[in-house]
C-alpha cells in the first residue's frame, strides 16, 4: 500500500503534489492570517476533498477529518516548540469518563487525551499552502520515535537525540502524513517568507462511547 511501509517504519510518509488547484484555492480561503499559536478551522469540508481522502485511504480506509489548525510563520509571527508529541483530540463535549484525561478548551472546543488505541488509529497530516524548509521554520521529526508509544515529557528529549532527524522540505500542494505519536519540534523561521501550513487530524471510526468527535456537530 502506498506510504504504509514508510509510515510504519519511520512514522511519516510524504505525498507530493497531491492537492489539486481547486482544493488549494479552498484552503487559501480558509486561511486568514492566523497568529502564533495557530487558529482552529471550524469548516472541515475542504479537508475531506476527494484527492485527500483517496491518498489517505491506503493507510486508513475511509478517513475523515476530525479537526484542523492553521499556522503561519512570517514577520511578527515567529516561534519555536521543543520536542513533543501531540496527543489531544477535539471532542463534542467534556464528559467524566475514564476514556479521556487532560481536558482543555481551545477556541471554544473541548480537547482531551484519549486512550492510546484511539491515537493508534489516527493520522496527523500537514497540508502545505506555501513552500517550507528549515529556513522558513520547517518542523523537525525524530524518525521512528512513534514506535515507543506514549512518552513522558522527560523521555522525549533523550529519545529524539538518539533518532535520525528530518526537517520538512515541502512545496505548495504537498502533504505529509505522520503517526500521531511521532516526536517532533518546530524550528524558528530564519526568513520573512510566509510559511502557511494547516495541520489536520484524521480518523476512520467513531470514538468509544460516551465520547464523540467535535466534527460530528
Amino acid at each position: 500500500m502506498p506510504g504504509q511501509s514508510e509510515l510504519d517504519t519511520l512514522g511519516r510518509c510524504w505525498l507530493r503534489q497531491v492537492l489539486t488547484p481547486a482544493t488549494l484555492a479552498r484552503l487559501d480561503m480558509c486561511y486568514s492570517g492566523f497568529g502564533e499559536a495557530g487558529a482552529r478551522i471550524s469548516d472541515l469540508a475542504p479537508f475531506n476533498a476527494p484527492e485527500i481522502r483517496q491518498a489517505l485511504h491506503w493507510m486508513r480506509p475511509d478517513p475523515f477529518a476530525t479537526r484542523a489548525v492553521a499556522f503561519n510563520k512570517a514577520e511578527g509571527r515567529n516561534w519555536s516548540l521543543p520536542w513533543h508529541q501531540d496527543r489531544v483530540i477535539a471532542v463534542k463535549e467534556k464528559l467524566e469518563t475514564p476514556l479521556a484525561r487532560n481536558w482543555s478548551c481551545k477556541g471554544g472546543v473541548w480537547h482531551c487525551e484519549p486512550q492510546d488505541a484511539v491515537l493508534g488509529r489516527m493520522l496527523f497530516v500537514r497540508l502545505y499552502l506555501d513552500d517550507v524548509s528549515e529556513q522558513t521554520g520547517g518542523m523537525q521529526m525524530a524518525l521512528g520515535s512513534h514506535k515507543r508509544g506514549v512518552l513522558k515529557k522527560k523521555e522525549v528529549q533523550a529519545l529524539a537525540a538518539g533518532c535520525n532527524q528530518e526537517t520538512e522540505q515541502a512545496r505548495r500542494g504537498d502533504m505529509l502524513v505522520m503517526d500521531m505519536l511521532l516526536v517532533h519540534r518546530s524550528l524558528p523561521a530564519q526568513s520573512q517568507q510566509p510559511r502557511r501550513v494547516i495541520r489536520a487530524d484524521y480518523a476512520n471510526s467513531a470514538l468509544p462511547a460516551p465520547l464523540a468527535w467535535a466534527a460530528e456537530g
